[in-house]
Order: C-alpha cells, then structure tokens, then sequence
C-alpha cells in the first residue's frame, strides 16, 4: 500500500505537458528558452539531444578556433523547476546546428524525429510575441506552409520573430523535423524562414 500510494503521488506530482494557445497551437513541451549575451533564443529536445541553432552558442571568428563553452541559462516555459545552465557542446560543421548541454534532463523526455517535409506541409514552432509591449517575451505559437525543400533546409512561408532562432518545428505529428535558422525578405515584400533540417545527413561522420 505504502508503495501504492507513493506511486500515485509521484503521477500527481510529475509536470503537465504544456500547450501554447497562440495563432496556432503548439506543444512547447519540448522546447525550452535560451537568455545569453543579453538576448534571447530557443533550443530544442528532440531524438534524445539538447540542440540550438549554431549561431546561438558559437561565437568564433573562425571554424579553426577551438569552440568555446558558451553558456547560457535556459527554463522549460510552464517549468520552474526545469531551470538552470547550459552549454555549448558540440556544432553542426555544414548546418546552423548545434548540440548543448544541459545542467537538467528535460521534463518531459525528448521530442520524436519527423521525416523530411514535403511542399504544401504546414510546420509550427513557438517564438517570443513583440506585438505589444505588455507581452513582449512572452510566448507565441506560430505556423507556416513549405515551399522549398533542398540540401537538409526547410523553407517556409512566413516571417519568424528574432529570438526564435533554435526552436523546434513540428509538424501536424508534433514531430521535430528540424530548428528555426534564418528568416529573409523576398523581392515581393514578403517573408520566408529557413529551418535546418534534422533528417538525413546532417551531422559529420
């Protein structure tokens, strides 16, 4: 009974999957909030990895420069017991990819791997809201439809927020496919995002 009991409680205790109710709904149980240098980022737990956008941790002037231990503090959203440091580990040597180290494990496990998406495919991701002052920072569920896929990135149609840099993609399987890397203004005074993709090939061997 004493084991029982003890079992239960740990199931009342255990943290609550959150989802954001935004523009669009998306899970952030997997992502987690990046503050470093003064500014903000996300990163993502997928495929049993901690992981950033390589811009985020590597501050080099060169890839021949040894990578420094950059660090920064992170936090779960809804979690405050799922706070602390991280630090860069490891970077993509091809993609805006990078693998950190966290002080936790996240808490609530490790996002599954999507496949490639195909043309047409609608992704979601969460990025920090700057519509208004009153909530600046605060969370943002976003959505966008791919247009171009080629070479391990992912292109969308759609502008994602500065600081949204690292944060998962899912798609409609809430399955990680890749990170947020780059947004770009095209000639028709429209915007695309760029997300590195995290299927296939996209580590050194």
């Amino acid at each position: 009974m004493r084991y029982l009991i003890a079992f239960i409680l740990a199931l009342l205790l255990a943290p609550t999957p959150t989802t954001l109710a935004g523009d669009d709904l998306v899970d952030v149980s997997y992502t987690f909030r990046i503050s470093m240098y003064g500014g903000g980022a996300h990163g993502c737990a997928v495929n049993g990895k901690t992981m950033t956008a390589r811009h985020v941790v590597d501050v080099r002037n060169s890839i021949l420069e040894p990578l420094p231990k950059a660090r920064f503090r992170y936090d779960f959203f809804e979690n405050a017991n799922r706070s602390g440091v991280g630090e860069a580990a490891m970077v993509s040597p091809f993609s805006d990819l990078a693998v950190v180290k966290l002080d936790k494990e996240p808490p609530f496990g490790y996002a599954d791997l999507g496949p490639e998406p195909k043309i047409g495919d609608r992704l979601r991701w969460v990025e920090y809201d700057f519509r208004r002052a009153s909530k600046a920072y605060q969370p943002r569920g976003r959505s966008g439809k791919v247009v171009s896929v080629f070479a391990g990135l992912i292109v969308i149609e759609a502008e994602a927020t500065k600081g949204a840099s690292g944060g998962c993609a899912y798609n409609d399987a809430n399955e990680v496919v890749g990170l947020i890397s780059y947004k770009k203004e095209t000639d028709d005074e429209k915007w695309v995002t760029g997300i590195a993709g995290l299927y296939g090939e996209w580590w050194a061997r």
